[in-house]
């Protein structure tokens, strides 16, 4: 129900489903999972318009599992893209490239190695850089 209520940008509706689902379910989510569902309730925020409860709730889905490159890199996506703070973002980004060659990680799921999250940081890095060559605008548009 959340995501069909976000997909018909019903974005009230759906943060209530997400807070309902959360409240009965909380004690079986793992890390990974609070963190993905606290990313997607500052999601909501963010586009009720409340940046300020948006960005708090990105930071404590990473705080949610600090140990995990994922919550970093939805982070970096949302100040980079959608706060439009390329620095920040591309710092965050920098630390995921680091800590992926630090401690890599060969995982079968292609979604959860090293080189998955390199590869996706300096994307978004080069991605942000080329928006603020282009005013803050997306490429090609």
């Amino acid at each position: 129900m959340y995501g069909r209520a976000f997909a018909y940008g019903n974005y009230r509706k759906s943060l209530n489903c997400l807070l309902d689902f959360i409240s009965e379910n909380q004690k079986e989510f793992e890390l990974c999972e609070r963190a993905f569902m606290t990313h997607r309730i500052g999601d909501a925020y963010y586009h009720l318009g409340d940046i300020g409860l948006a960005l708090y709730f990105y930071q404590v889905g990473m705080d949610c599992d600090p140990g995990s490159l994922s919550p970093k890199l939805r982070f970096a996506n949302f100040v980079g893209r959608r706060l439009k703070n390329i620095d920040h973002a591309i710092q965050i980004c920098t630390e995921i490239i680091s800590s992926a060659e630090a401690n890599p990680q060969n995982e079968s799921d292609e979604e959860s190695g090293s080189e998955w999250y390199i590869r996706n940081a300096n994307e978004l890095i080069n991605e942000l850089r080329e928006r603020r060559g282009n005013g803050g605008k997306t490429p090609n548009a």
